[in-house]
């Protein structure tokens, strides 16, 4: 698979109801809307009810989605000139990452994982091929919006929270956090890169202390695969006709390593600076 079709399926989280309803969608020609909407209903109740509900019954509902003043439009171009500068990085590990093989002794456990890579892609084509404009904005919402603001709560808001006062070390467990992120996607090819994700939007919660920046994080990550991936749906072309991984020069991993360095320096230095004027003026 190219980098394209994995980053896809990294953004797109099918439940088992979605993937046993697939096949016969696919072969009766069913529109795919109506799984969108399963998607939709599956994506709210696992990860955006829970802390809210959570939050509702501990009286502390605005501690998960408070949000003091606007956030700086300098912080936010920051953030997005991570994910891009972080872009070639993610294509080392992708590439790394599908190489990796099972001992012979889990031989069935490889073929588990190679069934369930599948049966996501072809879920995933069947989302991707109307090239509708209100598809693309159903994909957004199933895709992007929904999973970025339910998912930052469920494992940034709560998850995350709960594992620094279990471990009282907030390194570790923004590492934990971010294994169980990528595990529980139940999707080995692209488990390293969703790690590495997992572990940016920590840092930027842990930093800012604001669950907002790692859902504008998340929602850019995952809206533009999705309106790539429609790019190219309407031009003719599928997920496999992409040669982003052919078009990175061998030196430019190193560059983006530095530069990715640099900008996540900025950003921790912007979000102290702003959080330590915030308590200064609490203080006084």
């Amino acid at each position: 698979m190219t980098l394209l079709t994995i980053l896809v399926l990294w953004v797109f989280k099918g439940s088992a109801v979605l993937l046993s309803l697939t096949e016969g969608t696919m072969m009766q020609g069913q529109d795919s809307t109506s799984l969108k909407w399963i998607q939709l209903g599956s994506s709210v109740g696992m990860f955006v009810l829970p802390p809210l509900l959570l939050g509702k019954i501990e009286k502390k509902l605005p501690e998960y989605v408070r949000q003091e003043g606007a956030m700086s439009p300098v912080l936010l171009v920051l953030v997005v000139a991570i994910l891009v500068s972080f872009m070639p990085i993610m294509h080392w590990v992708i590439e790394l990452n599908s190489q990796l093989h099972l001992p012979e002794s889990w031989a069935a456990i490889e073929e588990w994982m190679h069934q369930k890579e599948t049966e996501m892609e072809r879920l995933t084509q069947l989302f991707l091929k109307d090239t509708q404009l209100s598809s693309l904005f159903l994909n957004l919402l199933v895709m992007a919006v929904v999973p970025a603001i339910g998912e930052e709560l469920f494992f940034r808001g709560v998850i995350q929270k709960v594992a620094v006062d279990w471990f009282r070390n907030p390194h570790i467990a923004i590492w934990v956090v971010a294994i169980l992120f990528s595990a529980i996607h139940l999707q080995f090819y692209g488990f390293f890169p969703r790690m590495l994700l997992g572990l940016l939007f920590g840092y930027l919660y842990f930093w800012s202390n604001q669950i907002w920046l790692p859902i504008f994080a998340h929602f850019v990550n995952n809206a533009t695969v999705v309106i790539v991936a429609f790019y190219l749906q309407r031009q003719g072309l599928s997920l496999d006709d992409a040669t982003i991984g052919q078009q990175i020069p061998v030196h430019l991993y190193a560059v983006c390593a530095v530069v990715t360095s640099f900008l996540l320096y900025q950003c921790w230095k912007m979000t102290h600076a702003t959080n330590q004027l915030k308590n200064g003026e609490k203080l006084g």
